[in-house]
């Protein structure tokens, strides 16, 4: 059985890897516990699933690098606590599908899957990791959030403007919107030079960029961490249990800290010297 958790121990045990230039996508990742892996794109890897299992696994993780310590912005999707392989449109989904096919999964047995960060950031010769939930960054789904940025541009014109759109065509407006984005579908125009696709970035805010130690002095430099949501102590029983069976003699040496996030509730962090 493998599990966020067990991938956690993994980084801790190869933790001195992370002081290095190497891309983190070029270590020796076990393929036992991968059902995909890519190097270009998100997801970066896919962990195996484990149906039966208390968590049954099978989380999606994205890989991201940055020079400095700010969150490198999101490309080609709004980030997300939970995705749907069919949510990262047919090019992608169908080769996600493929590759857990010939690893013996199929993707349908857990249509909905956590989604995970894992981030590395350098300054001043410091390192600092985050393996962050997807939550951290999502405070409203997708398509609120194109519908608040299209509030936004309306909000920038007129008013004879704004009047031609009713609340019922913008909403259906920022589902197609929402839905294009994450399908990153490439569109062929006919009689012109050019095709097209809409491309998204999204930028965290000051506030959610968990490399900042202004906002978050609990993770510290040069150290790796786990970030994940606290909604109470009986919904985090699981995610204790697991995490220091897995741990084992590590467990004591992790320093543990509840975090206040801005929007969004409390997340727990779990933190080890680099």
């Amino acid at each position: 059985m493998y599990n966020i958790y067990h991938f956690f121990a993994f980084l801790i045990n190869v933790r001195k890897l992370m002081l290095n230039k190497s891309k983190m996508t070029k270590w020796n990742y076990s393929q036992r516990s991968l059902s995909y892996f890519s190097t270009t794109g998100f997801p970066t890897m896919a962990l195996r699933l484990n149906p039966r299992g208390n968590p049954p696994g099978g989380e999606l993780i994205g890989f991201m690098e940055s020079k400095t310590y700010v969150v490198p912005p999101f490309k080609s999707h709004i980030p997300a606590g939970a995705l749907s392989i069919a949510s990262l449109g047919h090019k992608k989904a169908s080769a996600v599908d493929r590759q857990m096919r010939s690893n013996g999964e199929d993707w349908r047995w857990l249509p909905m899957r956590d989604v995970y960060y894992l981030i590395r950031g350098r300054r001043f010769g410091h390192t600092l990791v985050c393996l962050v939930h997807g939550s951290f960054f999502e405070t409203v789904t997708c398509e609120q959030t194109v519908r608040k940025a299209l509030d936004q541009v309306l909000a920038d014109y007129g008013d004879n403007e704004k009047q031609r759109f009713t609340p019922v065509a913008l909403d259906s407006m920022s589902r197609m919107l929402s839905r294009e984005i994450s399908s990153n579908r490439l569109r062929q125009i006919a009689n012109t030079t050019v095709d097209f696709r809409l491309n998204i970035r999204v930028e965290v805010a000051h506030e959610v960029n968990i490399l900042d130690w202004a906002y978050y002095p609990e993770i510290k430099n040069d150290s790796i961490n786990l970030v994940i949501p606290y909604r109470s102590k009986d919904d985090f029983r699981v995610a204790w249990h697991y995490l220091k069976t897995v741990l084992a003699e590590e467990w004591t040496a992790g320093k543990k800290h509840i975090v206040q996030h801005p929007f969004n509730g409390k997340f727990f962090v779990l933190s080890y010297d680099l």
